[in-house]
């Protein structure tokens, strides 16, 4: 009867969390979730009348306690990311006939590849659909008539979207994710485009939310880094006994000092903390947290990590440095088991949007970024 009374108590309990909207899967410090609460009679009745395995007594006080600070923290009202699909273009929209005019180079005139890509000098690179769009949904059309601009490579082998990041002229690319691709993409469209500057754009896996000494404070989901530099942990490796240093590659000053000085940047009623700092590059996609650290270990500065940074570098090494690049991500995950893709899309959105705000609060009128006089 006691078991049976209990039972009850316990299904109560159940409901009514469920029904305030607690997560009744989180586990206990004792490794118990809202599914013993469930079963809690059979526990306690063994553990009462011995005719079962015996049992630790569960205590519906903490069952309670427990679920209830079980609520999922990611999908309750101050976790939610900010819905931003005001800003975040459908891929079809952004392809179709009615907002894109398909130029090709080869259909092109002198005159008119005077007039469309030589006026480009920022070349803004993102490897993932979810970046694109966010970056596209910040870009303005060239011209008068509300239509984008596609243009196919000279060698065929990719195509660019001409368009206006606030005063700046542009051109828009998608690499798909890792080093190779980007840099195969990106001296592509730099065989056209003669830019000065390369910006890339889009979402990383934060390195740990905890306190670093370069911050002073914690990194947390949709934070923008501003790589200060970039740290190729491809090829970590040990020699005598003696680790050999991952390469830093720096980020160019000119950009650095355009983006650095922003601390906070307010975005659909979310204040977004901006740290300037490190950033880890390699082509591993982090789904488990004792191998991200691994590969972090040597780079103890390092804020996050991204898949494209040394490909950016490899292209400018090969064209001798005649272009400076700089890395702005946000963190939309922690590269561990916990991974999921709820935060991107707000993740890429804000970032994108935080890059658009540095170009046009710059003091001079005109494109901060424009051509240098040769």
């Amino acid at each position: 009867m006691i078991a049976r009374e209990r039972r009850q108590e316990y299904m109560y309990i159940v409901h009514s969390l469920q029904s305030a909207g607690a997560n009744v899967d989180v586990k206990s410090t004792r490794e118990w979730t809202g599914v013993h609460i469930m079963r809690g009679t059979d526990l306690a009745e063994s553990h009462e009348t011995g005719t079962k395995q015996e049992s630790k007594k569960i205590d519906p006080k903490e069952l309670l306690e427990s679920a209830a600070a079980g609520k999922d923290k990611s999908k309750s009202d101050d976790q939610k990311p900010p819905v931003v699909n005001e800003f975040f273009p459908k891929l079809e929209d952004l392809e179709s006939e009615e907002k894109m005019i398909k130029k090709y180079s080869t259909h092109l005139t002198k005159e008119e590849q005077q007039e469309f890509i030589e006026e480009v000098n920022v070349i803004l690179v993102t490897a993932t659909s979810i970046e694109y769009r966010a970056v596209m949904g910040a870009t303005a059309p060239t011209g008068g008539d509300g239509k984008y601009i596609k243009v196919i490579t000279k060698d065929g082998s990719t195509n660019f979207i001409l368009g206006k990041y606030g005063r700046c002229n542009v051109a828009v690319i998608m690499t798909e994710q890792g080093p190779d691709n980007t840099q195969k993409v990106l001296t592509s469209v730099l065989d056209d485009v003669k830019a000065e500057y390369v910006i890339a754009i889009g979402i990383c896996y934060g390195a740990k939310e905890s306190k670093t000494e370069e911050l002073g404070d914690k990194t947390k989901l949709a934070n923008i880094i501003v790589a200060k530099s970039i740290v190729n942990t491809e090829h970590q490796r040990s020699e005598e006994k003696r680790n050999v240093l991952p390469d830093t590659y720096h980020c160019g000053e000119k950009l650095l000092n355009l983006f650095k000085h922003e601390k906070v940047f307010n975005f659909k009623d979310k204040s977004v903390k901006v740290h300037v700092g490190v950033l880890a590059s390699e082509f591993t996609l982090h789904r488990n947290e004792e191998e991200k650290q691994k590969i972090l270990k040597q780079v103890p500065q390092a804020l996050g990590g991204e898949m494209e940074a040394n490909g950016i570098n490899r292209v400018a090494v090969a064209k001798k440095d005649k272009f400076q690049w700089i890395v702005i991500k946000s963190i939309v995950d922690w590269g561990n088991e916990d991974k999921d893709k709820t935060w991107q899309p707000f993740g890429a959105v804000s970032c994108a949007r935080f890059v658009l705000k540095c170009l046009k609060d710059q003091p001079d009128e005109g494109d901060p970024l424009k051509k240098t006089i040769k």
